[in-house]
């Protein structure tokens, strides 16, 4: 594994070259962040993808918040979804938050991005030991 961001308190990025597979660790909420910083924090995200390629995305989301606006989720459409998409990544797996309210935020965010759902498969886990094992199947 290779720590590759850690910096912010917030979230970190990891990467397990024997997987091909990129692990996102939201740790904090992050609600006290604008929304400029917030991006700027997904933006490591974006430059991880570029640089690994990785054929396989976990988002182990159980521990952070952030509310998404409109905005910031055209901002995430328009930045980030185009990288994704043009690496080759095949999968990505979503560790929900235990409290409904983020459950429903996390899900909304991921199932209104323009992602082709033939070229990348998403699903949604309790747990990360079940997303890595879906990931990896």
């Amino acid at each position: 594994m290779e720590e590759l961001y850690n910096d912010s308190g917030y979230f970190r990025i990891s990467y397990f070259p024997e997987k091909n597979m990129l692990l996102v660790h939201g740790y904090k909420s992050m609600t006290e962040l604008d929304e400029v910083h917030y991006f700027n924090e997904l933006k490591k995200y974006g430059e991880a993808v570029v640089k690994y390629q990785p054929k396989f995305i976990l988002f182990d989301t159980r521990d952070a918040y952030y509310p998404v606006s409109a905005e910031l989720d055209a901002v995430i459409e328009r930045e980030l979804t185009p990288i994704v998409m043009k690496a080759g990544v095949k999968k990505i797996a979503f560790v929900l938050p235990t409290d409904i309210v983020s459950q429903i935020a996390v899900e909304h965010l991921v199932m209104n991005l323009d992602i082709d759902h033939e070229q990348i498969q998403r699903q949604f886990f309790d747990s990360r030991e079940k997303a890595e094992q879906w990931l990896l199947e």
